[in-house]
């Protein structure tokens, strides 16, 4: 009977540490998953494919790698992008903040954010050279050849 006893204990403890590993993956994929969405986010702003706009709770659209959109599946993300004039003149704190969209619980509450400073666009259109012409130029060329 005592033999019995430690069975059920162990099967109940094994049970409880089954069920804290499958909620810990869980939330592990998850941040894992923010993470990589607002890595790419923030990538598309600093090649300068998505404009540091701010926007608020913008819904991810999950292409393919074929680029179509899956069309099972339900978006279950949002982003936000917020960008300030940072400390340095020039440059523009950008941050992109990425969360689960409808999360039933806590434990479905994943989000991420990432800060980055990246050269202001609008100051670099500032600083560019007022001529254009390509045939203008300031070096002088001495003597006939």
């Amino acid at each position: 009977m005592l033999a019995f006893a430690i069975l059920a204990g162990s099967l109940a403890v094994l049970g409880q540490l089954i069920s804290i590993g499958f909620r810990s993956a869980r939330e592990a994929e998850g941040l894992t998953e923010s993470q990589m969405i607002c890595q790419t986010i923030m990538d598309e702003i600093i090649v300068g494919v998505r404009l540091p706009d701010p926007v608020q709770d913008i819904p991810v659209d999950m292409l393919s790698e074929t680029n179509i959109t899956l069309p099972a599946r339900e978006v279950v993300w949002s982003y936000s992008i917020d960008s300030q004039p940072a400390t340095m003149d020039g440059l523009l704190a950008v941050r992109v903040s990425v969360r689960r969209i409808n999360a039933t619980s806590l434990a479905d509450a994943d989000q991420f954010q990432l800060i980055r400073w990246i050269p202001d666009p609008e100051a670099e259109l500032l600083e560019m050279p007022e001529s254009s012409d390509p045939n203008s130029s300031s070096s002088a060329s001495g003597g006939a050849i």
